[in-house]
């Protein structure tokens, strides 16, 4: 017999049957079995409602553990499983650079990055196309051929991890939800004419459209993106099944899983994403997802001039996905500036890196090849709002001054605070 508490009779049940609903007093009377329910069941129904006695019980005690798991994620997130981290770490390769993030600077505060004017590593032109013939024999850069599918991290020579290549699962349904996504992207855009080159903007000259919530620009509260007549595509394309899958992949399922990798930063995220849909009483942007933002590249040419992703939280990490008909042994490697690398980044795959601090770009995409991208991320603003009770810096200093002080004197360790968010190597092979 199960538990009493998941045997109880409920009130249409045992008013069907003509007896007393369970009471929970044991000398009581009317107490009955769920064994003598299905006992009464069949005698009294003997045309199989005792079939479907238990399989509403059975449907109670799955609703009860759903509510359980529901209020586990809400607390915690989506936990990836012991099997899961133990495949993951003990699959991946670490790969030791010479760059640490935390020799870099972010703006005062630590809610931005310094602005692009400040670009490092000596690049002459950051719009020219580098080729990774130049940027080794030139600049001393080194390739990574990571095969897009098993995770990568990059680490300095302490063993903080500041990137991962986290790749995609095996999965044969994963890959075809990757085609079945760009097809459906594809469709969507040339529909709208998006194809080829677009106007020139601060990181390159593709379609580039961002959705979700942004703060800043003399705005009081965080708002919505609009992207004009072009938002019905993109919610097109948000509401896809397959898209839906590659977003929430990136964030808490699978194997390359924004809270797998990096736990306490991501939990940074989730309290203040939690929060801050809280305050703007509205329901989160991506139901499965823990970022706020995302920036839909398309057009098939996509390729980044060098640059930072400066409004974005400087310690965060932002996440890439690569899509499209490509050959990634020649076309759109990512190059990380400070770290010199050049990576191969196949379709399909995934990877997190603090674009708002690390200057980065693609090589060029060859004649033929079409490649989009979908990033997500969060901007600092929205994490500065939070942090002051969802008001500005003006309107906390007139509405308690104490509270303003106490956020002024935190902006000098923040940046510093962000490091200790980061996972070490080490602290992922102590997990399994």
């Amino acid at each position: 017999m199960q538990q009493a508490h998941n045997d109880e009779v409920d009130d249409e049940s045992a008013k069907s049957l003509g007896i007393a609903k369970r009471t929970g007093h044991e000398n009581d009377s009317t107490v009955i079995s769920a064994d003598e329910v299905d006992g009464l069941v069949a005698t009294r129904h003997p045309d199989g409602l005792a079939e479907s006695m238990k399989a509403g019980r059975n449907a109670h005690r799955h609703e009860k553990r759903a509510a359980e798991r529901r209020l586990r994620v809400e607390k915690n997130g989506h936990l990836p499983s012991q099997r899961t981290l133990e495949e993951v770490v003990q699959l991946a390769d670490t790969y030791p650079t010479s760059f640490s993030l935390g020799t870099l600077k972010a703006a005062h505060g630590a809610y931005t990055a310094l602005p692009n004017r400040s670009l490092r590593g000596g690049i002459p032109n950051r719009k020219r196309e580098y080729s990774v013939d130049e940027l080794v024999s030139h600049y001393g850069f080194t390739e990574v051929s990571w095969n897009g599918h098993d995770p990568m991290v990059l680490a300095d020579g302490e063993g903080n991890i500041w990137g991962v290549l986290a790749g995609q699962p095996s999965d044969p349904s994963f890959a075809k939800a990757a085609n079945d996504a760009l097809a459906f992207i594809t469709k969507k855009s040339n529909e709208a004419g998006l194809t080829g080159h677009a106007e020139e903007h601060l990181r390159g000259d593709y379609h580039a459209f961002n959705v979700g919530y942004t703060y800043g620009n003399g705005g009081q509260t965080p708002s919505l993106r609009d992207n004009g007549k072009y938002n019905q595509m993109l919610q097109d394309i948000m509401q896809n099944v397959d898209v839906q899958r590659l977003l929430t992949y990136a964030s808490v399922l699978e194997k390359a899983s924004f809270q797998l990798w990096a736990p306490r930063l991501y939990q940074y995220y989730k309290e203040h994403m939690k929060s801050l849909y809280e305050l703007l009483n509205v329901p989160p942007f991506f139901p499965r997802s823990v970022y706020p933002s995302a920036a839909f590249n398309l057009g098939g040419r996509v390729r980044t001039y060098v640059h930072r992703d400066t409004m974005n939280l400087p310690f965060g990490w932002c996440c890439v996905l690569a899509l499209g008909n490509f050959d990634p042994d020649v076309s759109a490697k990512l190059i990380l500036w400070d770290a010199k690398l050049i990576i191969r980044f196949p379709h399909g795959s995934t990877i997190f890196l603090p674009s708002a601090s690390v200057t980065h770009s693609n090589s060029p995409i060859r004649a033929g090849d079409y490649r989009i991208s979908i990033t997500q991320y969060a901007p600092g603003g929205l994490f500065r709002w939070v942090d002051n009770g969802g008001r500005t810096e003006k309107e906390l200093k007139e509405e308690d001054p104490d509270l303003y002080e106490k956020r002024q004197s935190e902006k000098e360790t923040r940046w510093k605070y962000g490091m200790t968010l980061l996972p070490t190597w080490k602290e992922c092979q102590a997990r399994v």
